[in-house]
Parts: C-alpha cells; sequence; structure tokens
C-alpha cells in the first residue's frame, strides 16, 4: 500500500512550523531529525522516510521531520524516488543503535543509491543548513506504534547562571540577626523581575553562601535563610529553593561578593 498523503491547496499546506535548534532529550528516549534540504536541484517527488519498516513522512524539499523512539535497535532510510518499490518497507532497511539521551541527523542525500545508508551529519552542520526549513505536515504517518513521547532534558536547555551579591547590600548592619535591608530588598525584587523574564518559572534556585574558614557557620545559614524568605514572598516556590554553604579559598576577603545565587 502507498503512503497516504493529505491534499494540500498550496503550498503552504505542506508544510508546519519553522525549524528550531533540537532541545536535548533524557536518557530515557532518543531523538532523531530527518531533513531535506532545499536544494536547487531536487530529485522529483518526495522522499519517503521509513522507521522500523513503517512509513512515517514524505520529505519534500525544505521539510524536516522529527521523532523520538525508545533507544536499541531501529532500522531507518530515506528514500527518493522510492515508488513503486518502497525501500524501506520492502527490503533495504539499515540497521541503528540508537543511544539514550542521544539526537541523531540524518540528511536525505538527492544522489543517494538504494543500497546506500542514511547521510548523518553532526549538529552543527545541520543547524547550518536548517535556517530556511519547516516542518513537513502533509502526510498521515504509520509509525504510531513506533514512536513515543519526546522528553526534553531542561537542565541542559537552561544552564545554569550565576548572579553575585554582596553582604553588606543585602543586610543591615546595626541588627543583631541576620535582617535584609531596605537596599538590599531592592536588589533582590530586581533579581526576580530579571530572573521571570529570563525563566519563565526556574527549576532550581541555589542560594550559596560563601565564608571565610572558620566564620560563624550559624550567622551565614541565617542570612541564606532571610534571602529564602525574600525569594518566596516574590512568588519563587519553597520547594525549588535549596541552600548551600561552601568555604572560601584564602583569597577570600569579607564584604566582597561572597553570595552566589544559581537558577536552572
Amino acid at each position: 500500500m502507498s503512503p497516504v498523503m493529505a491534499t494540500p491547496s498550496d503550498k503552504t499546506a505542506l508544510f508546519g512550523e519553522s525549524y528550531e535548534k533540537a532541545i536535548p532529550v533524557v536518557a530515557g528516549v532518543s531523538q532523531v531529525v530527518y531533513y531535506r534540504a532545499d536544494n536547487t536541484q531536487p530529485a522529483p517527488g518526495g522522499a519517503n522516510i521509513y522507521l522500523d519498516g513503517h512509513y512515517h513522512t514524505s520529505l519534500m524539499p525544505g521539510g524536516f521531520t522529527s521523532f523520538c523512539v525508545r533507544p536499541g535497535q531501529h532500522t531507518l532510510g530515506g528514500y527518493v524516488q522510492d515508488s513503486p518499490q518502497y525501500a524501506g518497507k520492502n527490503g533495504e532497511r539499515f540497521t541503528a543503535a540508537l543511544k539514550g539521551g542521544h539526537t541523531y541527523f540524518l540528511r536525505i542525500d538527492e544522489q543517494q543509491k538504494r543500497s546506500d545508508p542514511p547521510v548523518a551529519v553532526t549538529a552543527d552542520e545541520a543547524g547550518r543548513e536548517a535556517t530556511t526549513l519547516r516542518r513537513q505536515a502533509h502526510v498521515l504517518p504509520r509509525t504510531a506504534g513506533v514512536v513515543v513521547p519526546c522528553v526534553y532534558d531542561r537542565h541542559q536547555v537552561q544552564p545554569v547562571s550565576h548572579y553575585l551579591f554582596k553582604s553588606s547590600d543585602l543586610f543591615a548592619d546595626d541588627q543583631l540577626a541576620p535582617h535584609i535591608s531596605e537596599q538590599g530588598r531592592d536588589a533582590l525584587n530586581n533579581f526576580v523581575v530579571s530572573l521571570h523574564v529570563q525563566y519563565l518559572q526556574p527549576q532550581n534556585v541555589t542560594i550559596r553562601i560563601w565564608r571565610p574558614a572558620g566564620d560563624d557557620i550559624v550567622q551565614s545559614g541565617e542570612r541564606a535563610a532571610a534571602i529564602r524568605r525574600e525569594l518566596m514572598m516574590s512568588a519563587i516556590p519553597k520547594d525549588v529553593i535549596a541552600i548551600d554553604m561552601a568555604q572560601c579559598s584564602d583569597a577570600c576577603t569579607p564584604g566582597e561578593q561572597d553570595i552566589d545565587i544559581l537558577l536552572n
């Protein structure tokens, strides 16, 4: 049976959203990005993509598809001028061992022979060629029993950001117990505003207090707790905020930037 295609009213119906950089996935899945560059001399027709012997899509020039599978052995293939043999279903299959947490980039070769394996490219090369690509959207895939939902690794998507503060800028000196000053409250409020611009909602907020050897660890803990309370009052959930005590090297000087807030 030949691939099932929806009937497009014009070229725009062939494609969906524009390509964006592939997001890393967790170790429980493997991600595949298959694309066909917008070549000036493409082979006629679509390039049929197969996964484990099942038809997935037909890539037109300038199109891409992406999907996730469980790690392990899979067969993959992309074929131009595939009809009527339908090589990916009926014989010419290429096996690959896909690792969990990895993203694989495969490109259609317009001159590819049926006996040639898929063309693998690096993420950088795919990124350079994919700037004008759009998701292929005009076909009905038959890989529903093979593909699995992609689960993205947020820790790789959002690298750790550091924000440094001085204790003297955040705390009032005339208090027996650590107390956030008005200046410190303004500084933390500005920090929270910038935080929500960069992150819709941070997954982890770590308050790291740097202290010289021999410094009062109890007071450092009280300072960290005061900062945490201030962040919670600014709608940062308590369960994403952690406290970390770190000891400075000999070069650590009181009054320097000794409070580090880490986000990801």
